[in-house]
């Protein structure tokens, strides 16, 4: 079971490929059967800009989502200028971690960064951000009471986060045709 959280920053929404592990998986998205899959198949999602997802396998699964080329954001919007494409292999949601260090990494022409944040419910205000609580960034998840998610602005360097019940963390940003995006660790 994973979350998708769109990036930050980006009009065009994301593309989500989901890899069945075994023969005849069953994938969910919020609750509702998009279909079966057989080991090395997948389906394929296109998400919008604020769509958050709850996707679940009844077999082992992989989710990865792909940002789109600056090009497909909306010409007008204010980050019309802005992102490459950049893949991102999700976490499932049960491995969580409890502290990272990550580094919004330092790449010419990268303008912003990001990092989406995934806690259980009841423990955002745990989350710690270089020292600070950002608990009160969160919002529910749709499609799972179990989480809510954040997604943060953080500034070029590294960067500590911390929660004692878990997080999973995706750090990425974008620029002129450029981007990067990372799992910030893994359990």
């Amino acid at each position: 079971e994973y979350i998708h959280i769109p990036f930050r920053g980006r009009s065009s929404g994301e593309m989500v490929k989901v890899l069945a592990s075994d023969n005849n998986t069953e994938v969910f998205v919020n609750g509702v059967s998009q279909g079966r899959i057989n080991r090395g198949k997948f389906l394929t999602f296109n998400f919008g800009e604020n769509e958050i997802v709850n996707i679940k396998g009844s077999k082992p699964i992989a989710v990865t989502t792909f940002a789109k080329s600056q090009w497909c954001n909306i010409q007008n919007g204010p980050y019309a200028s802005n992102g490459d494409p950049t893949m991102v292999t999700l976490s499932p949601n049960n491995q969580l971690i409890k502290n990272v260090a990550f580094s919004a990494v330092r790449v010419v022409g990268i303008v912003n960064h990001y990092l989406n944040v995934i806690a259980k419910r009841g423990s955002e205000s745990q989350t710690i951000l270089d020292g600070v609580s950002v608990g009160n960034e969160f919002l529910p998840v749709p499609g799972n009471p179990n989480y809510s998610y954040a997604r943060i602005e953080v500034k070029e360097g590294v960067h500590m986060l911390s929660n004692a019940e878990g997080i999973i963390g995706y750090v990425y940003g974008s620029g002129f045709i450029e981007s990067y995006g990372y799992s910030a660790g893994a359990s």
